[in-house]
């Protein structure tokens, strides 16, 4: 009696879907939402995101920050993901990046591109939101073919941000999207 060691047909074809499936969503993007659940305020601790996952497993992720509290978000690596959110109410982010880098290019391959621009404090409407680097670079470039303002602060809600150390790069910064939307940027430090 003849053996058949090959799975059927039927077998191969779900496992070839199964996997296109799963190389089309990661190329896709995803938008992750700070939770800062393990309350450490690791960038890259999976757990810290809703859904689950770390940030840049495609370079077309974007991330969003609107928690209405004060925390310390530490980077332990380099990043680089699409774009970047701040829409809290109230409290402040600090970024500590120090010794690394995160690199938002505004992507125009995944889902995440924001006409706004890569990186925004205050993008939401009626948001006031508040950010200090206190450490290490933040690049922010735009390989969109969009117009856009890669570093933007004051989307359609109010901006605030801090530089106290570290460097930004960026190949436009713009205060405020409109006459009557406000941006506000303080240098301070070594550098300023």
């Amino acid at each position: 009696m003849h053996r058949n060691n090959h799975p059927p047909r039927r077998t191969v074809w779900w496992m070839a879907w199964t996997v296109s499936l799963a190389v089309v969503s990661a190329a896709a993007g995803a938008n992750l939402t700070w939770t800062n659940a393990t309350s450490f305020g690791v960038y890259s601790d999976a757990s810290n995101w809703s859904p689950i996952g770390v940030p840049g497993a495609a370079t077309t992720d974007a991330t969003i920050f609107t928690n209405d509290t004060s925390y310390t978000v530490n980077f332990t690596a380099n990043s680089t993901l699409a774009t970047n959110y701040f829409n809290g109410h109230a409290g402040t982010v600090t970024l500590d990046i120090t010794g690394f880098m995160w690199n938002l290019t505004n992507n125009a391959n995944g889902t995440s591109t924001n006409a706004l621009g890569a990186f925004v404090i205050g993008q939401a409407l009626n948001t006031t939101a508040t950010v200090y680097l206190a450490g290490g670079t933040l690049a922010v470039t735009n390989s969109a073919a969009t117009p856009a303002a890669n570093l933007l602060i004051g989307g359609q809600g109010v901006g605030t941000f801090f530089v106290t150390n570290g460097a930004v790069v960026a190949n436009q910064t713009k205060l405020g999207s409109t006459p009557t939307v406000l941006g506000k940027l303080v240098l301070s430090g070594s550098g300023a």
